[in-house]
């Protein structure tokens, strides 16, 4: 199968943006920092930590407070995208996938697009979806439910590993 239509949905992208947020290193280089300055403000209104009691605080509240940003940025994100995508720009709905000797055809209400084989740097799959990245945290959603039978799924899969092997 060299063919898929797919549904993409703001449940798609909440998907796809939570699976990318670990895998961000600013996202981890924005907690430490957090941490950090968590730790000094706690530091400069109570001093040093003398105790091993106020040391387990110390770290206590900087991990709280930097997952708490980290959460805040999370939910941001996620408003975000639900806010921004629309059939419109042709991020939400109907896509029409198809392999081609010259790459990835993308096919929207909005858009035509031809990504070359040279341009696809990874194709995954998990958690229900095939990820074709042509960036580091960008890529194509092709989840699952838009195949009919699992066979499908999975010479889909196959082809798109084939084909951005052969132009690596």
């Amino acid at each position: 199968m060299s063919a898929v239509t797919a549904e993409i949905t703001r449940a798609d992208l909440a998907r796809f943006a939570l699976r990318m947020f670990p895998r961000v290193r600013s996202n981890w280089v924005m907690w430490f920092v957090v941490a950090v300055g968590v730790g000094a403000y706690v530091v400069i209104k109570n001093g040093v930590p003398v105790t091993s009691r106020q040391w387990a605080a110390l770290a206590a509240a900087s991990t709280i407070g930097a997952s708490a940003a980290l959460l805040i940025g999370v939910l941001l994100s996620l408003l975000t995208i639900w806010l921004s995508s629309g059939v419109h720009n042709g991020v939400l709905g109907k896509h029409d996938f198809s392999f081609t000797d010259g790459g990835l055809v993308e096919r929207t209400t909005a858009n035509e697009t031809l990504i070359k084989w040279g341009g696809v740097t990874a194709v995954e799959r998990g958690g229900g979806y095939i990820y074709i990245f042509v960036a580091p945290c960008l890529a194509h959603l092709i989840p699952r439910r838009s195949f009919r039978t699992d066979e499908q799924y999975e010479e889909f899969w196959r082809h798109a590993q084939k084909l951005v092997r052969k132009n690596a």
